[in-house]
């Protein structure tokens, strides 16, 4: 599983992957582990959340949950400030997106 972030707001993580590349973070979470407080943490950072970082890392957190709760393959939260997406795409921790990912969303090699 990936985590995908940008502290940049913006319609899709495409289009900012493509606008801002050196604003994109991307942590493999392993989904047999789960989210660490660690990921949580540099997800916040890499965000450049001017909250509270504490409970944007708990936040981040419980988004993770819901996304295995409810077996989602991807879950994108678009703000002002930041974009975040999750996803499941197969291969994702290796770097490379899988060929169905690839026809779903043909430009998903470039997240990587």
């Amino acid at each position: 599983m990936l985590l995908i972030g940008c502290s940049e707001g913006g319609t899709s993580i495409e289009d900012l992957a493509e606008k801002y590349p050196e604003k994109i973070v991307r942590i493999p979470v392993d989904i047999r582990e789960g989210i660490t407080d660690d990921q949580a943490r540099q997800m916040v950072e890499g965000l450049q959340v001017s909250g509270d970082p504490a409970a944007a890392a708990e936040q981040i957190k419980a988004l993770y949950h819901t996304f295995t709760k409810c077996d989602c393959t991807m879950v994108e939260v678009r703000m002002p400030n930041f974009t975040l997406l999750l996803s499941a795409l197969p291969a994702a921790n290796e770097g490379v997106a899988s060929p169905i990912a690839l026809y779903a969303q043909p430009t998903a090699n470039r997240w990587f």
